[in-house]
This record gives C-alpha cells, structure tokens and sequence, in this order.
C-alpha cells in the first residue's frame, strides 16, 4: 500500500521548509493545496495516461488542519472562541480519519516562547505596528491556545493510534539531517536533502523595532486615504526589504533600539497550565524539554 502522509502543520513550525521539501523528493508525490498528491481527480487520470504516479508515498499538508481556522481571519489576533476551535479540530480529524483511515500523521512543534517571538516578527513583516508588549497583553493566550500540542496530540492519536509521529521544531535547528532522518524512516523514502537556505526568516533586531514605529507614524497621517495608501507601500517596502537601507542612517542619527525583541521577556507569557506534558514525554523531545517549559539557556 502507497502511504498517504498527512503533515499538520502548527504556525512557524517549518511548514514552509517541509513543503519544500515534499515537492523536491523524488519520491514524493505532493500539490500545495492537494490532497494525497493531487489536486483533482484529472491529476489520477493523467497519470494513469502518462505511466507515472508511483511514488512512495503520497503528502497532504496544511497549517490548518491543526487548528481549523476562517482563511479570512486566518493570522488574527483576536478572541476567539476555544471550546468551538478544539471542536473544529476534533471534527476535522475524525472526517480525515474516515476519508484516509490507514494514513500516517506527522506534527511539528516548537516552544512556545520562539512560537511569539517568530510569530511576532511574522506580524511586523505583514505590516502590523504592535509593539512587543503590545503583542503579549492581545494574543499570548491565543497563541498558546491555538497552539495547545497535548490536545492535537491526543486527538489525531485517538483516531490514528501509533501513527502520529511527533517531532520538535528544535531538532530541524539541531540536526537537520537527523530530522528529516526520522520523517524518511516514518514514510519509507529514501534520504533527500534540500540547500540549507532559510525559508521566511525573522526580521533583525532593527527591522523589529523601527518598522512598527514607521507603521505608527504613517497611520497619523492627517488624510484616512493617503495614510492607507502610505502603509499599503510599507507593507511592501517590508516584504521585498526596501527599507533595510534606511536603517544605517537611523544608525548615524544616534538611534538605538531601546527593546531587544530576542531578549524580551516573553516567559511571562507561558502559563504553567499550557506547558504540554504529553507531548514532552517523547523520547525525542528530551533535548528540549525545558525548552518548553518556558526555561532559556538550554538546547
């Protein structure tokens, strides 16, 4: 039987760099947006008309089907109702499970202190002008309740048994090769690498601090609709790095940032509640348990 791996992917959670490398692995058949390697069922047909469509294994993956969200609302800060988010979850799992009862799950975690700091720099790189201390007082307790492992965990492991493989964001850090080891033995492929370029990096310390406050300055601006306009060419000034150059001048004015984003104390933020027993009793994760329980200065 050709396995049907289904990859549910967390926010900054290497999703991007695993989709990456599914589409590169010779064998294995994945479409973004697909499901089990196709996009529709014209994809069998034509392979069928070709002779391909033998891979090893077929790849479904998606940030979403961890925490079923509204894509309009997808990346929001806002409240959201917890008890109807982990019921979406359960009932997106259970449908997978009738749809594709042999396939294999995999996860991707990662500590919850990097989950707001790399989910920060996301927001300030799509134009957001929240201040760190501003991000912590909205969203920390939806961060960590969207990003609630145990529950997943047991979800999927209620409808797939053993077939939920489980693995640290930190190990891809660590060991690259060794992590995708562990995903290539779980599937039955051959070992495949990708370049070791970085997919969707942070912003730097800088970029963390000015862009936020340019952001502020131009929503000032006296008219609604150039203001618009203004913060609509920030964005993009942000996203194809246009601004960098600015920030040596900033530099020769004598401007220094007054927060370190990467020293910012976001432990606060982690409620001993949300710490994921379950999860951090996989072997695997044993590196990087303290990690997870909100303590820095460790692997």
């Amino acid at each position: 039987m050709q396995p049907h791996l289904i990859h549910i992917g967390f926010p900054k959670c290497a999703s991007t760099f695993l989709q990456q490398w599914f589409a590169a692995h010779p064998q294995i058949a994945y479409k973004p947006g697909g499901l089990a390697g196709r996009y529709s069922v014209f994809d069998l047909i034509q392979e069928v008309i070709e002779g391909t469509g033998e891979e090893r294994c077929r790849v479904t993956s998606a940030e979403q089907l961890s925490a079923p969200r509204d894509p309009a609302n997808y990346g929001s800060v806002d409240a959201t109702d917890n008890a109807l988010q982990h019921e979406r979850t359960a009932a997106l799992c259970d449908r997978l499970a009738r749809m594709y009862p042999d396939a294999l799950i995999l996860m991707v975690t990662r500590n919850h202190t990097d989950l707001l700091r790399s989910g920060y720099s996301q927001m300030i790189r799509q134009g957001s002008d929240l201040s760190a201390t501003d991000l912590l007082a909205i969203s920390a307790k939806l961060a960590l309740e969207m990003s609630d492992f145990d529950l997943v965990l047991r979800t999927y492991r209620n409808r797939f048994g053993g077939r939920v493989l489980a693995l640290p964001y930190e190990l891809l850090v660590a060991d690259r090769r060794e992590f995708l080891a562990q995903i290539e033995r779980f599937i039955g492929v051959d070992p495949f690498d990708i370049a070791a370029e970085k997919v969707n990096p942070s912003l730097s310390e800088e970029e963390l601090y000015w862009y936020p406050r340019m952001g502020r300055f131009l929503r000032r601006f006296p008219q609604p609709w150039i203001a618009r306009k203004l913060l609509g060419l920030h964005r993009r000034m942000i996203a194809i790095g246009g601004w960098k150059p600015v920030l040596p001048v900033l530099r020769l004015l004598g401007q220094r940032p007054a927060e370190s984003v990467s020293e910012f104390d976001w432990a606060p933020a982690i409620d001993a509640d949300k710490v994921c027993p379950e999860l951090l009793k996989e072997a695997i994760y044993a590196p990087y348990r303290e990690l997870y329980r909100g303590v820095r200065g460790v692997a």
